[in-house]
């Protein structure tokens, strides 16, 4: 599981999370089988064509397993997450701290959560400030994993549920597939081609939540057994279901950290 779950966050850090509705909270734990699992990431680029932005977010957790049935864990957990962007949109300036609990199962190449907490929200820019339960459940699956030696690493990360006390009413949906091919190594550090996909839904009929989003890109992977940094840049096509599209080509650096493990 070293290197699983690290990818887990960086599939999706700015695709799905911040530039729709969703805080980096809805990543899940670094592993379900530790006693003190942590988490800690940093990300920046252009990840919406449509709203030509440069998107900073940094998030960390730390939970406690205190039990395990049938093979799944219970792990109480605080977090604290933040995103800025460049342009100063609503829903990508803010804050947002939770305490909540998870049951995770942890496979071979995947996670499967159910996650609920409280969580107080401040939009900074707009002044919008409110706490309240949000819960959702999610996966994640990847294969032929970069740090384990994999040519043509890959993963599927999928949402459902509500996860911002300020649209507290609204459910989002997101699924993302990534699919990348390993062409030169130096070392540990892999140049990764790839392409990818993203969709999400939601029942309030926001914007920036009903889009798709697809492209391909060129990234530098540096696995370490608790770490991983990327940098690379894409060109990505967006389509939002009030008709609006855009493409363009973006930049982004995301790095991670774990800790905790057995």
């Amino acid at each position: 599981m070293k290197c699983v779950i690290v990818l887990i966050l960086l599939s999706l850090c700015g695709r799905v999370a911040y530039a729709q509705s969703a805080l980096p909270t809805a990543f899940g734990t670094p592993a379900a089988r530790t006693s003190y699992p942590g988490q800690a990431w940093l990300e920046e680029g252009n990840y919406s064509p449509s709203e030509a932005s440069v998107l900073t977010t940094s998030y960390i957790e730390q939970g406690v397993t205190i039990g395990h049935v049938f093979g799944l864990s219970l792990a109480p957990f605080g977090s604290f997450g933040i995103s800025a962007d460049t342009k100063g949109y609503d829903w990508e300036n803010r804050s947002a701290i939770r305490a909540g609990a998870k049951v995770s199962k942890v496979f071979s190449h995947g996670i499967v959560e159910v996650s609920t907490g409280y969580s107080l929200e401040d939009r900074f820019k707009s002044g919008l400030q409110r706490g309240g339960l949000t819960s959702y459940a999610d996966y994640w699956f990847g294969w032929s994993n970069i740090g384990g030696g994999g040519r043509f690493p890959g993963s599927s990360y999928g949402l459902v549920g509500n996860v911002s006390p300020v649209e507290h009413n609204n459910m989002l949906s997101a699924l993302h597939v990534e699919q990348g091919v390993v062409a030169k190594r130096f070392g540990k550090i892999a140049v990764v081609p790839f392409g990818e996909t993203t969709v999400s839904r939601d029942t309030a009929g926001f914007q920036w939540n009903n889009r798709n989003i697809g492209g391909a890109g060129l990234k530098v992977v540096i696995p370490t057994p608790h770490a991983q940094f990327q940098l690379g840049g894409d060109y990505l096509n967006e389509v939002r279901f009030n008709g609006l599209s855009a493409a363009g080509y973006g930049l982004f650096l995301k790095f991670w950290s774990g800790w905790g493990r057995r």
